[in-house]
């Protein structure tokens, strides 16, 4: 998930929210620590993981996948975004879903899916190249591809088949995708791949010449409209949410992405610390852009640049 990628659904408890936060953040500690021995032994080239994403969305069977001038837009733009990711070997492939869920998450190999009601909710190009920077930065990262490693090691995805993949390279798979995605869910990402992904998220938006503080404008929204919110279906089993055709692994982008206050804090004190190399630049929004679904790298409209407001 720009705020988490992938997804990381945080039930609300009616006590101990304190614990479980407390809970939650020595769990994230001990993964971040596991996560690095573990996956330095068994890291999969960009080509192996290039083909368990593919394997894995192919299987999942998203019916409700759009083919429109959005999805193309979505595309368009992120072709821009990638260039300045680090893994070059990485095979990007965005995805729209139609759903009114205002979601976005990623899966290995660069398979990035965005929900209609993402993109009808945000207010610019800027604030969607910041969500699929976010998006993006997980898989580059390889926050994705060692989330699927950790579970695999420890039993987590059920029966995993052996595919035969790039060079001959037996690939395990999930037999039920669903239950990977499931446990994307449930389990996500730590805080600290999210802040990580947030401040490598901020440097692509940058790069593409976007407005920095974009990420703050989509962060701030979303947890006005979300945080006193209930999701619209809280008891469903994301499973049971697959099996129906929807393809959304959480309710929505806000209850995929704790710590948001905390984030936003975060990106302030970047965009702060580093004001000399964002300040008296030009820098693109896009609002019309994303209104009229015309990427930027086929039209720019003078009156959408403008200087960032200081932090």
């Amino acid at each position: 998930m720009l705020l988490s990628g992938a997804l990381v659904l945080i039930n609300r408890m009616d006590t101990g929210e304190a614990n479980f936060s407390s809970l939650m953040e020595i769990i994230g500690d001990i993964q971040k620590g596991f996560n690095s021995p573990v996956n330095k032994i068994t890291r999969m080239s960009d080509e192996e993981e290039n083909f368990l994403g593919h394997e894995i969305f192919e299987r999942t069977k998203f019916s409700n996948e759009e083919f429109s001038v959005s999805s193309a837009y979505v595309a368009s733009l992120a072709e821009g975004l990638v260039q300045n990711v680090n893994r070059k070997g990485i095979k990007y492939k965005f995805h729209l879903l139609r759903s009114s869920q205002v979601n976005a998450f990623s899966l290995p190999g660069g398979q990035i899916l965005v929900t209609t009601g993402m993109l009808n909710f945000l207010q610019s190009e800027s604030e969607l190249a910041a969500i699929l920077g976010h998006e993006i930065s997980h898989v580059d990262l390889r926050h994705c591809v060692e989330f699927f490693q950790l579970e695999a090691s420890m039993d987590k995805l059920g029966n995993c088949i052996p595919v035969r993949g790039i060079g001959n390279v037996m690939v395990k798979i999930p037999a039920n995708t669903a239950v990977f995605l499931n446990r994307l869910n449930t389990m996500g990402f730590n805080k600290f791949q999210e802040f990580d992904a947030d401040l490598a998220g901020l440097k692509i938006v940058a790069l593409s010449g976007y407005m920095p503080d974009s990420v703050i404008a989509a962060m701030t929204r979303f947890k006005e409209r979300f945080e006193k919110s209930e999701p619209s279906s809280p008891s469903r089993n994301p499973i049971e949410e697959i099996g129906q055709g929807l393809k959304v692994a959480a309710d929505s982008y806000f209850n995929s992405h704790p710590a948001m206050e905390e984030r936003i804090e975060k990106v302030k004190t970047v965009l702060k610390r580093d004001n000399s190399k964002f300040a008296g630049k030009s820098w693109y929004k896009g609002k019309e852009n994303l209104e009229k679904r015309v990427p930027r790298s086929t039209k720019e409209f003078p009156n959408e640049f403008s200087e960032m407001n200081p932090y």
